[in-house]
């Protein structure tokens, strides 16, 4: 945890409705303790809109607006984090079915998740143990979820421990054989 027990949570990735960014702001004003990071750029009103929520809200002074950065940079950003909250919405079938790159981003940064409890985010979570999953639209599980990986240290270690089989285990370097041998099948065929 961060500075004084603060615990900071992450959204990254671009600003746009339906990716959870509005449930990283009323979970922020949950708990004093709880601080929110939103990292990348979008459409002016939108952001505009954002703002606006942590006014509402009263937690402007523990939200930070940060424009996108380089992708090279990014890892340094996500790893300065507590967690990542991924509540994305499920609004058409390609959001309910998938792994976004902030996913792996931020398995590769060692950073734990807790995520919209869709298929194949709560697969891998699930089997390597690296955060928790629940329903984006219900904000009292969030707040569980949110709370469970800010006070209990026995989860949440065991969560960052896991992340690095996670991270060893899914990255470009074994990745990229499957694909060699997805192309070497298709091309014997």
């Amino acid at each position: 945890m961060g500075k004084d027990n603060r615990f900071l949570v992450l959204y990254h990735g671009a600003l746009t409705t339906g990716r959870g960014i509005e449930t990283l702001i009323k979970q922020v004003s949950f708990n004093d303790l709880i601080y929110g990071v939103i990292l990348g750029d979008g459409e002016i009103n939108y952001v505009e809109f954002l703002h606006a929520l942590a006014e509402k809200y009263s937690v402007s002074d523990r939200v930070l607006f940060h424009p996108a950065v380089p992708i090279s940079d990014l890892y340094k950003y996500v790893g300065a984090v507590d967690l990542c909250l991924m509540m994305i919405q499920g609004k058409v079938k390609s959001y309910y079915y998938s792994l976004p790159n902030k996913f792996f981003e931020s398995i590769q940064s060692l950073t734990p998740i807790v995520a919209s409890d869709f298929p194949e985010m709560k697969r891998i979570i699930d089997y390597y143990q690296i955060g928790l999953t629940c329903n984006p639209n219900d904000s009292n599980a969030i707040k569980a979820a949110v709370n469970k990986m800010r006070t209990d240290n026995e989860f949440y270690n065991k969560c960052k421990i896991n992340l690095i089989r996670a991270k060893n285990e899914m990255c470009w370097e074994k990745e990229k054989v499957v694909l060699v041998n997805c192309f070497e099948r298709l091309l014997v065929d």
